[in-house]
């Protein structure tokens, strides 16, 4: 008996020990381990370059891989920050918390913890100096995230009249834009032939299609829809489509009730369909509860941008990304400014890289989307809007800011169509946006077109021809 219990006393031992040494190594893996984590994450972050935020919100770095297959850079961001990017080049943005982002183009995104950034830029077959433009907001001011453009222009046609009267400012309560959900847009072979077709008219034209931008949604089909697209994320500047957007968030801000307006359907025709500054300066004032003046000091300078960027977050609380829309068209004659002047000029930052209104032709076919479904604001606000957008041929042709010629409506027959727009021009870019119905039924669609580029922007040709192209294609 003693015999057999001192062999398990024995085998127990050996089995007891056998586990320790096994314990023992598998803790000395996991330090090691742990030891040559620490090690190689210390090593890429000293082989990473280090971007200081502290003179300058914005950084422009250029990569010669002509040496190299990738770069990295870090910074350290807090939350409640946010990061804008422009890059030529595929990027992946690797936050504290350690989740990876990649993307290409513009990006924007606020910042939801605090600590070390990483940006990793890899090398592409075509892109031998890849360039990335970083911006650093600090978010106290308000949700918008401005973006960095070198579209610097002003526009120079713009009609000059009257404003019936100024708004009354008054605190209200934040109101957020009632479409909760994007449409299910769907990608579609026909529909993308359409805009590819739009994309060879550019080449054989000799414009930088790189600089283009195109969404377009058929309206014809039984469930929604089918989509084609170029670059249609991409944040480029909207010149006067913003004030589309202004004429969303006035219906919004009005329909809240008890809010009285002293601004006239004359201002908001005016707006609209004369592009004119000077009631959209009154209007953006009136959503906002702000007006422009002298310049203001830093802590009222930041209640005042926040105040402001109430028309961004107006659309932001609705799922809309990309969506800078709380600065002003110029000039305004009435108030004496023919460029940004005061804390309007304040509060973009820098006159060399200026923050500057910013849209996606995404986001406008979207809000172009819910203003014909009557899903907008309201059914009567939307065919408001409706009534506003709709263009008259022979009326635009006695206008100083006619709408129709270089635009999406010259490449249409007003005895065949009826047209929805809103368009913007500047020195250095051409935009539209348009909903077109032929009046046979056989043709019912969206296209929102921005061409960031001067030789779009005289090239007064392009967007008619564009603009037959997608008609003819579309009527089936």
């Amino acid at each position: 008996m003693t015999t057999r219990m001192s062999k398990i006393d024995k085998r127990e031992r050996q089995y007891l020990f056998r586990l320790v040494v096994s314990s023992i190594i598998v803790l000395s893996c996991g330090i090691s381990f742990s030891i040559l984590s620490s090690y190689f994450a210390k090593k890429a972050s000293l082989n990473c370059i280090k971007i200081d935020f502290k003179d300058s919100s914005s950084q422009t770095l250029e990569v010669d891989f002509r040496e190299v297959n990738s770069a990295c850079y870090t910074f350290f961001g807090s939350a409640g920050e946010a990061i804008n990017i422009e890059s030529n080049a595929k990027i992946s943005l690797v936050t504290p918390g350690k989740k990876k982002i990649n993307t290409e183009g513009s990006f924007s995104e606020s910042l939801l913890d605090t600590g070390e950034y990483f940006i990793y830029v890899n090398r592409s077959s075509d892109i031998y100096y890849p360039k990335l433009t970083i911006s650093i907001i600090n978010n106290k001011i308000g949700n918008s995230i401005p973006f960095v453009s070198s579209n610097n222009s002003v526009p120079k046609n713009v009609e000059s009249s009257a404003v019936t009267s100024s708004p009354v400012l008054s605190s209200r309560s934040q109101t957020t834009y009632n479409v909760l959900n994007s449409p299910p847009l769907k990608s579609d072979k026909v529909i993308q032939e359409v805009v590819d077709k739009i994309l060879d008219l550019a080449k054989q034209r000799g414009l930088p299609s790189n600089n283009l931008s195109i969404s377009l949604i058929d309206l014809n089909n039984s469930t929604c829809c089918s989509y084609g697209f170029k670059d249609d994320r991409v944040s480029r500047f909207p010149a006067s489509i913003a004030k589309l957007f202004w004429l969303v968030a006035y219906y919004g801000e009005s329909n809240t009730g008890g809010i009285r307006s002293e601004i006239s359907d004359n201002d908001l025709s005016k707006m609209i369909q004369n592009s004119d500054n000077e009631p959209a300066s009154s209007i953006l004032d009136w959503i906002t509860r702000t007006e422009s003046g002298s310049d203001l000091s830093k802590d009222k300078l930041e209640k005042w941008i926040n105040d402001r960027d109430y028309v961004n977050r107006f659309f932001s609380g609705s799922g809309y990304q990309n969506v800078n829309v709380s600065q002003k068209n110029f000039p305004i004659p009435k108030l004496k400014y023919l460029k940004p002047s005061g804390r309007d000029l304040q509060m973009r930052r820098s006159q060399s890289n200026p923050l500057r209104n910013f849209l996606t032709t995404y986001e406008t076919a979207r809000l172009l989307y819910e203003i014909y479904k009557d899903q907008s604001v309201s059914p009567e606000a939307s065919k408001k809007m409706k009534q506003l957008l709709l263009k008259d041929y022979e009326a635009e042709k006695h206008k100083e800011y006619d709408s129709i010629k270089g635009f999406i409506g010259e490449g249409l027959s007003p005895s065949e169509v009826k047209l929805f727009s809103k368009v913007g021009w500047t020195s250095d870019s051409r935009q539209d946006a348009a909903i077109v119905e032929s009046l046979d039924g056989k043709a019912k669609y969206i296209i929102v077109i921005f061409a960031d580029d001067p030789a779009f922007a005289y090239d007064w040709d392009f967007f008619p021809k564009a603009s037959s192209i997608v008609y003819q294609n579309m009527k089936r």
